[in-house]
């Protein structure tokens, strides 16, 4: 007897789409997730990315390809079995891998139905062929979706709905009596089915809130439907965080857009569905419920699953255990640059070609850093979204397919009016941001500078890059990155110097007032995709024709517009930065904001004698022990750590309780000092009594004041321990502290007094680097 089956009587693998993959084994497909599979757990992250493969693959089909571009999202591995669910005559298939695409790509079709619904009396004001034809695209989708969720048993005479996705527990069933869903996700869909079939003003998936294991569905399904309006609905990426672009009304009378009209052919008439094809593409009336009703038919269609089946579940985990072993896939890179070594080899030759040196300058940096595939995939990335704004304004996703068609659309499409010169620049482009990342973003790398620029502007350079690097402020890269090229070409680094201040103070006073990033990447962004309005071109290169660079001048003015115009910042002097900032919390959205602004008011000031705890920077002679704005500083321990005065939390500790009574006051900068790590750790949450010695000890400019210190902690009960007397004995004197230690008392008052000075003083010195 042989024992062995054959390959295919052990599996089938299909490659269907969406709606071929939930209405598969004759429309009676059920699913079912084991119960040793975790819960529903997708982060909203990965339900970002998921949104984003499909809203790209749907931009692509404007692209004019031949054939529709698909999404493929990987594979599911399925167990057939038999005996699992008694009174379900449907397949029901256990879910050994696939469970949370499956659960997003539901909850998706799910809101695609309710927006359609909610936006349908878009068609009323409207008639003829026209509404003839989209209501019935309308209905037809959002019954098509519909299917993708709910399946229909024959029982009794009459159809029962059952949803496709359940979890061990659940009872499907052919009757009411004989079902019973337990799991969120059956309960989900069973209401979602509801409120369709049945008409209902409101589908009911609130009950899922604070439900362990429930809100991560209700969170990620509000999210979607977020999304959808935001993003689809409105046909711009503006107001949306999702990387792709929205697929635009004059794409609609494309051809390739036209494969996925389900309906059109109501309309007998060639001509006339001509007309109402250029009548949609010329109006923002229907746009929106249009453009819905197409991406439901891409989801449907075009949105690709893998489907292994088996009836044997060990041999379902080994498929499983070996698909997650093939490894990291080639990089986006990689795949491209067979295209231009072909496209070399079509001329000259690739070896000893620009294109050559090109690709060798940028896996010289990915090579250098990045020794794991894992790692240099993640660079890559990074490296391409910067390329793409760099390049052409364009905002390009992270998923790896997104890239790839990018990179080959991008480069076939330049013109070859003049030989290889804009492809090569197109390649180069991309070595550019990838040189760049890695001299000025890579925090190890940026102390190599001063052996690169002037002792003139290395400092400041220095400073500022670390500082915008470790505000993961990554939407400044192509900005800076297209002022380093010229800089490279032109030599005039004083210039590039001038953008590079001006982009810092930029973060800093626009951080300042919103805390978050408030926006600020959409700002950046605008910078490369849009004309300034103080006139010339984006800051993107161009890809067919070069667009010059703004002076550092008008880059100075355009992002002073920016913090002048925007009606959320509305910054036009220092007082109403100051009025905005004094009241942000600032230590609790970011502690590298809060050590510039520290840095840059204490930079060449001096106490103000008679005020306590105040600073000045009038009359004060520049000298390098007051040369607090500089990078060595920025990099050194001595003032590493933002250390709240006034503890975090009220510790009980005699500290005046006003500072706790609004919950901004005790984050403000007037609370805050810098502090070496060793030094914050040992003071904690001591009363102001004992911090206050604690500071006269670092500031101590003898070591018979010093023992003054000690002395005075004696007389007072205050212990500091040995380990702590050692640092204050052995540690560098912190100058900065000079003006704290002579404050009597730290109060509500104290910190708000404070707060203004420091940041009138961090404007004095970081608006003129934006010419305010």
């Amino acid at each position: 007897m042989n024992i062995l089956k054959s390959v295919s009587d052990l599996f089938a693998a299909t490659a269907s789409n969406l709606y071929d993959t939930m209405t598969s084994h004759s429309g009676n497909a059920g699913f079912k997730i084991p119960d040793y599979q975790r819960s529903y757990d997708w982060s909203e992250e990965k339900v970002r990315r998921l949104l984003e493969d499909c809203f790209n693959g749907f931009y692509y089909l404007s692209s004019n390809q031949s054939e529709t571009p698909f999404t493929f999202l990987g594979t599911i591995i399925l167990v057939a079995e038999n005996s699992s669910e008694p009174n379900f005559d449907g397949a029901s298939l256990l879910v050994v891998d696939g469970q949370q695409r499956l659960t997003t790509l539901s909850l998706l079709s799910c809101a695609l139905i309710e927006i359609l619904i909610e936006n349908s009396s878009d068609l009323s004001d409207i008639d003829g062929d026209l509404k003839i034809w989209l209501t019935a695209e309308l209905d037809f989708q959002r019954e098509v979706l519909y299917q993708c969720v709910i399946g229909q048993l024959l029982g009794r005479g009459s159809t029962h709905p059952f949803p496709r996705i359940v979890r061990d527990g659940d009872e499907r069933a052919r009757s009411t009596r004989d079902s019973e869903y337990r799991s969120h996700i059956a309960k989900a869909l069973m209401n979602f089915s509801k409120y369709y079939s049945e008409e209902r003003d409101e589908f009911d998936i609130d009950f899922l809130k604070n439900q362990v294991d429930g809100d991560r569905l209700l969170k990620n399904y509000n999210y979607i439907k977020d999304q959808l309006r935001k993003f689809l609905y409105s046909g711009s990426s503006e107001d949306s965080d999702l990387e792709c672009e929205p697929l635009s009304n004059s794409d609609f009378k494309k051809a390739s857009v036209r494969q996925l009209f389900d309906k059109d052919k109501v309309i007998t008439n060639d001509s006339a569905r001509e007309r109402m094809i250029a009548q949609l593409s010329s109006s923002d009336q229907t746009s929106g419920i249009f453009r819905c009703i197409l991406f439901s038919s891409y989801l449907t269609k075009a949105v690709v699953l893998t489907r292994v089946e088996t009836d044997d579940e060990n041999a379902a985990f080994d498929i499983f255990d070996a698909l997650n072993t093939t490894g990291e896939p080639l990089t986006a890179l990689e795949t491209f640059k067979p295209k231009v070594i072909q496209y070399e080899n079509s001329l000259e030759g690739y070896k000893g070609s620009e294109s050559e040196a090109q690709f060798d300058r940028i896996e010289k940096y990915l090579d250098k850093v990045y020794p794991s595939s894992e790692e240099k995939q993640k660079e890559t990335k990074e490296i391409l979204v910067s390329s793409a704004l760099y390049q052409n304004g364009y905002k390009l996703p992270f998923d790896l397919s997104s890239q790839r068609n990018y990179l080959r659309l991008k480069f076939e499409a330049i013109s070859d009016n003049e030989g290889s010169r804009l492809k090569r620049r197109f390649v180069a482009s991309i070595a550019d941001v990838a040189e760049y990342r890695f001299k000025y973003w890579k925090k190890e790398q940026i102390g190599s500078l001063a052996s690169v620029h002037s002792s003139a502007i290395a400092d400041t350079l220095m400073l500022c890059c670390s500082f915008i690097s470790s505000m993961n402020t990554s939407l400044s890269i192509p900005i800076i990155a297209r002022y380093w090229s010229q800089y490279n070409k032109d030599g005039n680094e004083a210039e590039f110097l001038e953008v590079v201040k001006a982009l810092t103070a930029f973060i800093i006073l626009r951080r300042s007032v919103t805390g978050n990033t408030g926006g600020i990447d959409s700002e950046l962004r605008k910078l490369m995709q849009k004309e300034p309005s103080v006139g010339g071109k984006p800051l993107c290169a161009g890809l067919e024709n070069e667009n010059a660079l703004l002076s550092s001048a008008d880059f100075k003015a355009e992002l002073r517009s920016y913090l002048t115009k925007n009606s959320k910042i509305n910054v036009k002097c220092k007082n109403d930065w100051i009025a905005k900032a004094q009241f942000m919390p600032l230590a609790s959205y970011s502690r590298p904001l809060c050590r510039m602004l520290l840095l840059a008011a204490s930079h060449q000031s001096l106490p103000v004698p008679g005020e306590e705890g105040l600073l000045t920077k009038q009359k004060t002679r520049k000298t390098e022990e007051l040369n607090f704005l500089n990078y060595r500083y920025w990099i050194s321990e001595k003032y590493s750590t933002v250390e709240h005065v006034a503890p975090d939390s009220e510790s009980g500790s005699g500290w005046d309780s006003d500072i706790y009574r609004r919950p901004y006051t005790k984050n403000t900068v007037g609370n805050l000092v810098l502090l070496p790590q060793k030094e914050n750790s040992s003071v904690g949450n001591s009363s102001w009594r004992k911090k206050r010695i604690f500071y006269s000890a670092l500031t101590a400019k003898t070591q018979g004041s010093l023992e003054t210190a000690f002395t005075q902690a004696k007389k007072e009960g205050i212990s500091f321990g040995k380990k702590t007397e050692k640092l204050l004995e052995e540690g560098d004197r912190l100058h900065l502290l000079d003006h704290i230690e002579s404050v009597s008392s730290w109060t509500e008052e104290t910190i708000k007094r404070r707060t203004e000075n420091l940041l009138e003083l961090a404007w004095d010195e970081l608006s003129d680097w934006l010419d305010y």
